[in-house]
């Protein structure tokens, strides 16, 4: 209930206010909401930071934007993938086509297929990592307040 949304004001003051920025600022704060929540599931079951990060299948509406997905992978560090058919409902189909296929497993091997894939940059990883504990400070001291 407390929760309210912030800007990190040394990256504000940085850079010139404008439309664009104010849109990539939400985008790259939602990736690192994203990275936040990828973490704690790898926390949870018991991945270790030595361990390759799984890939990620994005679907739904966002995943149509190239541009959305390379900061995704770019932020998080993992290599997301996009189905030809992005579709959310693909999903439950995939689910209903199993006992046909013998497994879950094995439907998703069959029925679907990778229309592009978006790798994480190493040249921005080091820069990703800095603003990624700026935003956990921040959200850290939203939660205290």
């Amino acid at each position: 209930p407390k929760a309210a949304g912030f800007t990190d004001d040394s990256l504000v003051t940085a850079l010139p206010m404008s439309p664009f920025f104010d849109y990539a600022a939400h985008l790259q704060g939602t990736a690192f909401v994203e990275r936040l929540c990828y973490e704690a599931l790898d926390q949870a079951c018991g991945n270790t930071a030595a361990a390759l990060p799984a890939p990620i299948y994005a679907t739904g509406g966002g995943s149509r934007s190239d541009i959305w997905m390379k900061l995704r992978a770019d932020v998080t560090g993992r290599v997301y993938h996009r189905p030809a058919c992005p579709e959310s409902a693909f999903g439950a189909a995939i689910l209903a086509a199993t006992p046909d296929h013998g497994s879950l497993p094995e439907a998703v091997r069959n029925m679907v297929r990778i229309e592009r894939t978006f790798e994480p940059a190493a040249a921005l990883r080091d820069r990703y990592d800095a603003l990624f504990e700026t935003f956990k400070n921040r959200l850290e001291d939203h939660t205290r307040d």
